[in-house]
């Protein structure tokens, strides 16, 4: 098996950066990306596992059990993703300059400078710099400067904008540097909110995997759950494979297009694409699905919501005596399947016990 795996890693490495892996499969990456993000859906409903797998730590965090909380429920934690252990889960590849660029030409334009691309970015910071001073010494008001209209985005940013300014230049930083700085703050705001614009719950496909026994459920002293994923249409369209590949585009010009508007389904499925279906290729030995959400306002770390029946409830290898007897009490209150895993005594895997007792 690990020859197998160092071979694989060594044909990967050779590849090109084309090559991408869905739920075991290798696939062509520019040929997903020419998907929609509802072709994609479709996909991941004709080949979604009758049963998903989650592997849960059972630990008291701030004096509540979320594990038991979850399992008592039949819920799910749709999470904040700057949770995660992968610190690039979820990561939108904006590059900060490109972005600087962009947004300056476009406030230069709001302010009645023409023919902005003609500039570079210096440039452009003295001749906004410029339209600044001379509407707060004409009007008595920094924000005159921007043509205002019945865009509330475009307004609002305006404002926002104007307002970082004036904070920065009364803490006494240059004008050119304040805007620089406002700019640049903006950017900071974007690029965290299209990593938090959604939650997410993640699942596998197999419930033995020492690896994720040891990193997601408390060094095999947790469970796994088994949920039944059939007949749960509410949930189908926001259930997708995640995409293992080793790189991942740069999608500025596409994103600071839609920082004023709407963002339109092209646009939504490039983040998808490049955000949170997107994990590097070394994460592949998890298989993930992943349950995507738009995150709760009034919860930013994350919300509960129902999912598929629990069908079944695997009990960790190194699970304590009080927490197995809860489980296996409450499996058989409601007549779920629960199952103990054990060490294969032959092969470096686990494998089930047979039907736990009282």
């Amino acid at each position: 098996m690990i020859d197998h795996l160092n071979k694989l890693m060594e044909y990967l490495s050779l590849a090109s950066e084309d090559i991408c892996i869905i739920n075991g499969s290798f696939q062509k990456i520019h040929e997903i990306e020419s998907l929609k993000l509802s072709e994609y859906g479709k996909r991941s409903i004709i080949h979604v596992p009758k049963h998903l797998y989650k592997y849960y730590a059972d630990t008291v965090t701030d004096g509540v059990n979320y594990t038991r909380q979850n399992f008592e429920n039949n819920t799910v934690f749709m999470q904040n993703p700057v949770k995660f252990n992968d610190i690039f889960d979820c990561d939108i590849v904006l590059e900060k300059e490109e972005y600087i660029y962009s947004r300056l030409k476009e406030f230069c334009s709001r302010a009645g400078i023409e023919n902005v691309c003609k500039y570079d970015k210096n440039d452009l910071i003295l001749k906004l710099n410029e339209r600044l001073y001379y509407a707060l010494k004409d009007t008595g008001d920094i924000t005159k400067v921007f043509k205002f209209d019945d865009d509330i985005a475009q307004n609002t940013t305006n404002k926002i904008f104007c307002t970082d300014f004036v904070d920065r230049v009364c803490s006494g930083i240059e004008a050119p540097d304040a805007i620089q700085g406002a700019l640049e703050k903006e950017y900071e705001f974007y690029i965290g909110n299209c990593k938090t614009m959604f939650a997410v719950s993640s699942f596998t496909v197999k419930p033995n995997s020492q690896l994720m026994w040891a990193h997601y459920a408390n060094n095999h002293k947790g469970i796994c759950l088994e949920y039944e994923i059939d007949n749960i249409k509410d949930i189908m369209c926001c259930l997708f494979p995640v995409i293992y590949s080793r790189a991942k585009k740069d999608i500025s010009e596409k994103l600071i297009h839609f920082i004023d508007s709407d963002i339109d389904d092209e646009t939504l499925w490039k983040i998808y694409f490049n955000g949170p279906l997107r994990k590097n290729i070394e994460w592949m030995y998890e298989n993930e699905w992943r349950l995507i959400y738009p995150k709760n306002k009034d919860k930013p770390d994350g919300y509960s919501r129902k999912f598929g029946r629990i069908s079944k409830v695997y009990l960790g290898y190194r699970m304590e005596d009080d927490a197995r007897k809860y489980y296996i009490e409450e499996c058989i209150k409601r007549n779920i399947p629960c199952v103990e895993m054990d060490k294969d005594p032959i092969r470096f895997a686990m494998k089930e016990k047979e039907k736990s007792e009282n």
